[in-house]
């Protein structure tokens, strides 16, 4: 298993440096062969299908999200090798391990709300509401907004936009990219006005590389008439936290980045990932899936 931050030379046109190894980290093991007091001696496996289970521990380190752009790429992979004495050894298709890094949303269950008021045009006003800025990506969703008009025949209109800004640095190249990744236009009808925000499935906010930070805005903008002529007006652009974890889970407190110096000094496997053999699969629980806990039966 290896994970990699990439670069692309090509895309910033650049030449790449020779020799130049771009995985964080790259770990084996094996999980059926020669036992290790006599590598000379190979076993014979059978003619059928065999099954090698096994898991993958995790450390407490934050890698980066697994995330592809045109500039820079971060892939978590996965490749099986059947080696044979004299043999050069066959590699499986690798296998993209989609990865998602341990960021907390909000420390506490009860988030802090937005609210603010906005002086549109003079005497009239629009208040927002919002109730958290914080959000954790992997459940989907909706965040609702709430505005209150005072004064529907000056502000007509509503748009929500959701974007997301990616920043590349390496060495003395710089590049900053914008994306647009939802807008909404609503017609204002009442004074107040409800709207949702559907999350996308995007990426968690990055900060904490080296090469890319990911971040994302709440635009909020209302069309504004004054006589016979229309404009539009940008209110706020928000920061959105996007998280993994729940509200009220808080990371726990050994947990390190992969940029700190001591985990990018360290040559050990206390801050790579392990292999684990498994013996029986009868012991250990059944894997949980996106949508719903395993189903236990009581004996």
């Amino acid at each position: 298993m290896s994970i990699a931050e990439r670069i692309n030379y090509d895309a910033i046109s650049w030449g790449k440096p020779d020799k130049q190894d771009e995985r964080l980290f790259a770990v084996r093991t094996m999980l059926w062969g020669p036992p290790s007091s006599s590598e000379d001696v190979w076993p014979i496996m059978e003619a059928g299908e065999h099954k090698f289970p096994f898991l993958c521990e995790m450390p407490l380190v934050n890698y980066p999200p697994s995330f592809h752009h045109h500039l820079v790429a971060c892939h978590f992979t996965l490749i099986a090798s059947f080696e044979r004495p004299g043999i050069p050894p066959f590699l499986s298709e690798p296998c993209h391990i989609p990865y998602l890094p341990m960021l907390e949303t909000c420390p506490s269950k009860q988030p802090v709300a937005y609210h603010r008021q906005i002086e549109v045009l003079q005497q009239h006003s629009i208040d927002i509401n919002i109730p958290s800025l914080s959000v954790n990506v992997t459940g989907g969703g909706t965040l609702p907004v709430r505005l209150h008009v005072d004064d529907l025949s000056s502000i007509t209109h509503v748009y929500l936009a959701l974007n997301r800004h990616l920043h590349v640095s390496h060495g003395k190249y710089r590049r900053d990219e914008t994306w647009l990744m939802y807008q909404q236009e609503q017609r204002l009808t009442n004074s107040v006005t409800d709207l949702l925000l559907p999350i996308p499935s995007v990426g968690p906010t990055v900060t904490y590389s080296n090469i890319c930070t990911v971040k994302y805005t709440l635009d909020i903008s209302v069309k504004v008439r004054k006589g016979y002529l229309s404009r539009k007006k940008q209110l706020v652009s928000l920061p959105l936290f996007f998280g993994t974890l729940d509200r009220g889970i808080c990371t726990p407190a050994n947990l390190m980045l992969f940029t700190d110096d001591w985990v990018a000094r360290d040559q050990t496997l206390l801050t790579k990932p392990k292999f684990l053999r498994l013996d029986s699969e009868d012991d250990y629980l059944p894997p949980y899936d996106t949508q719903k806990p395993p189903a236990y039966a009581v004996p």
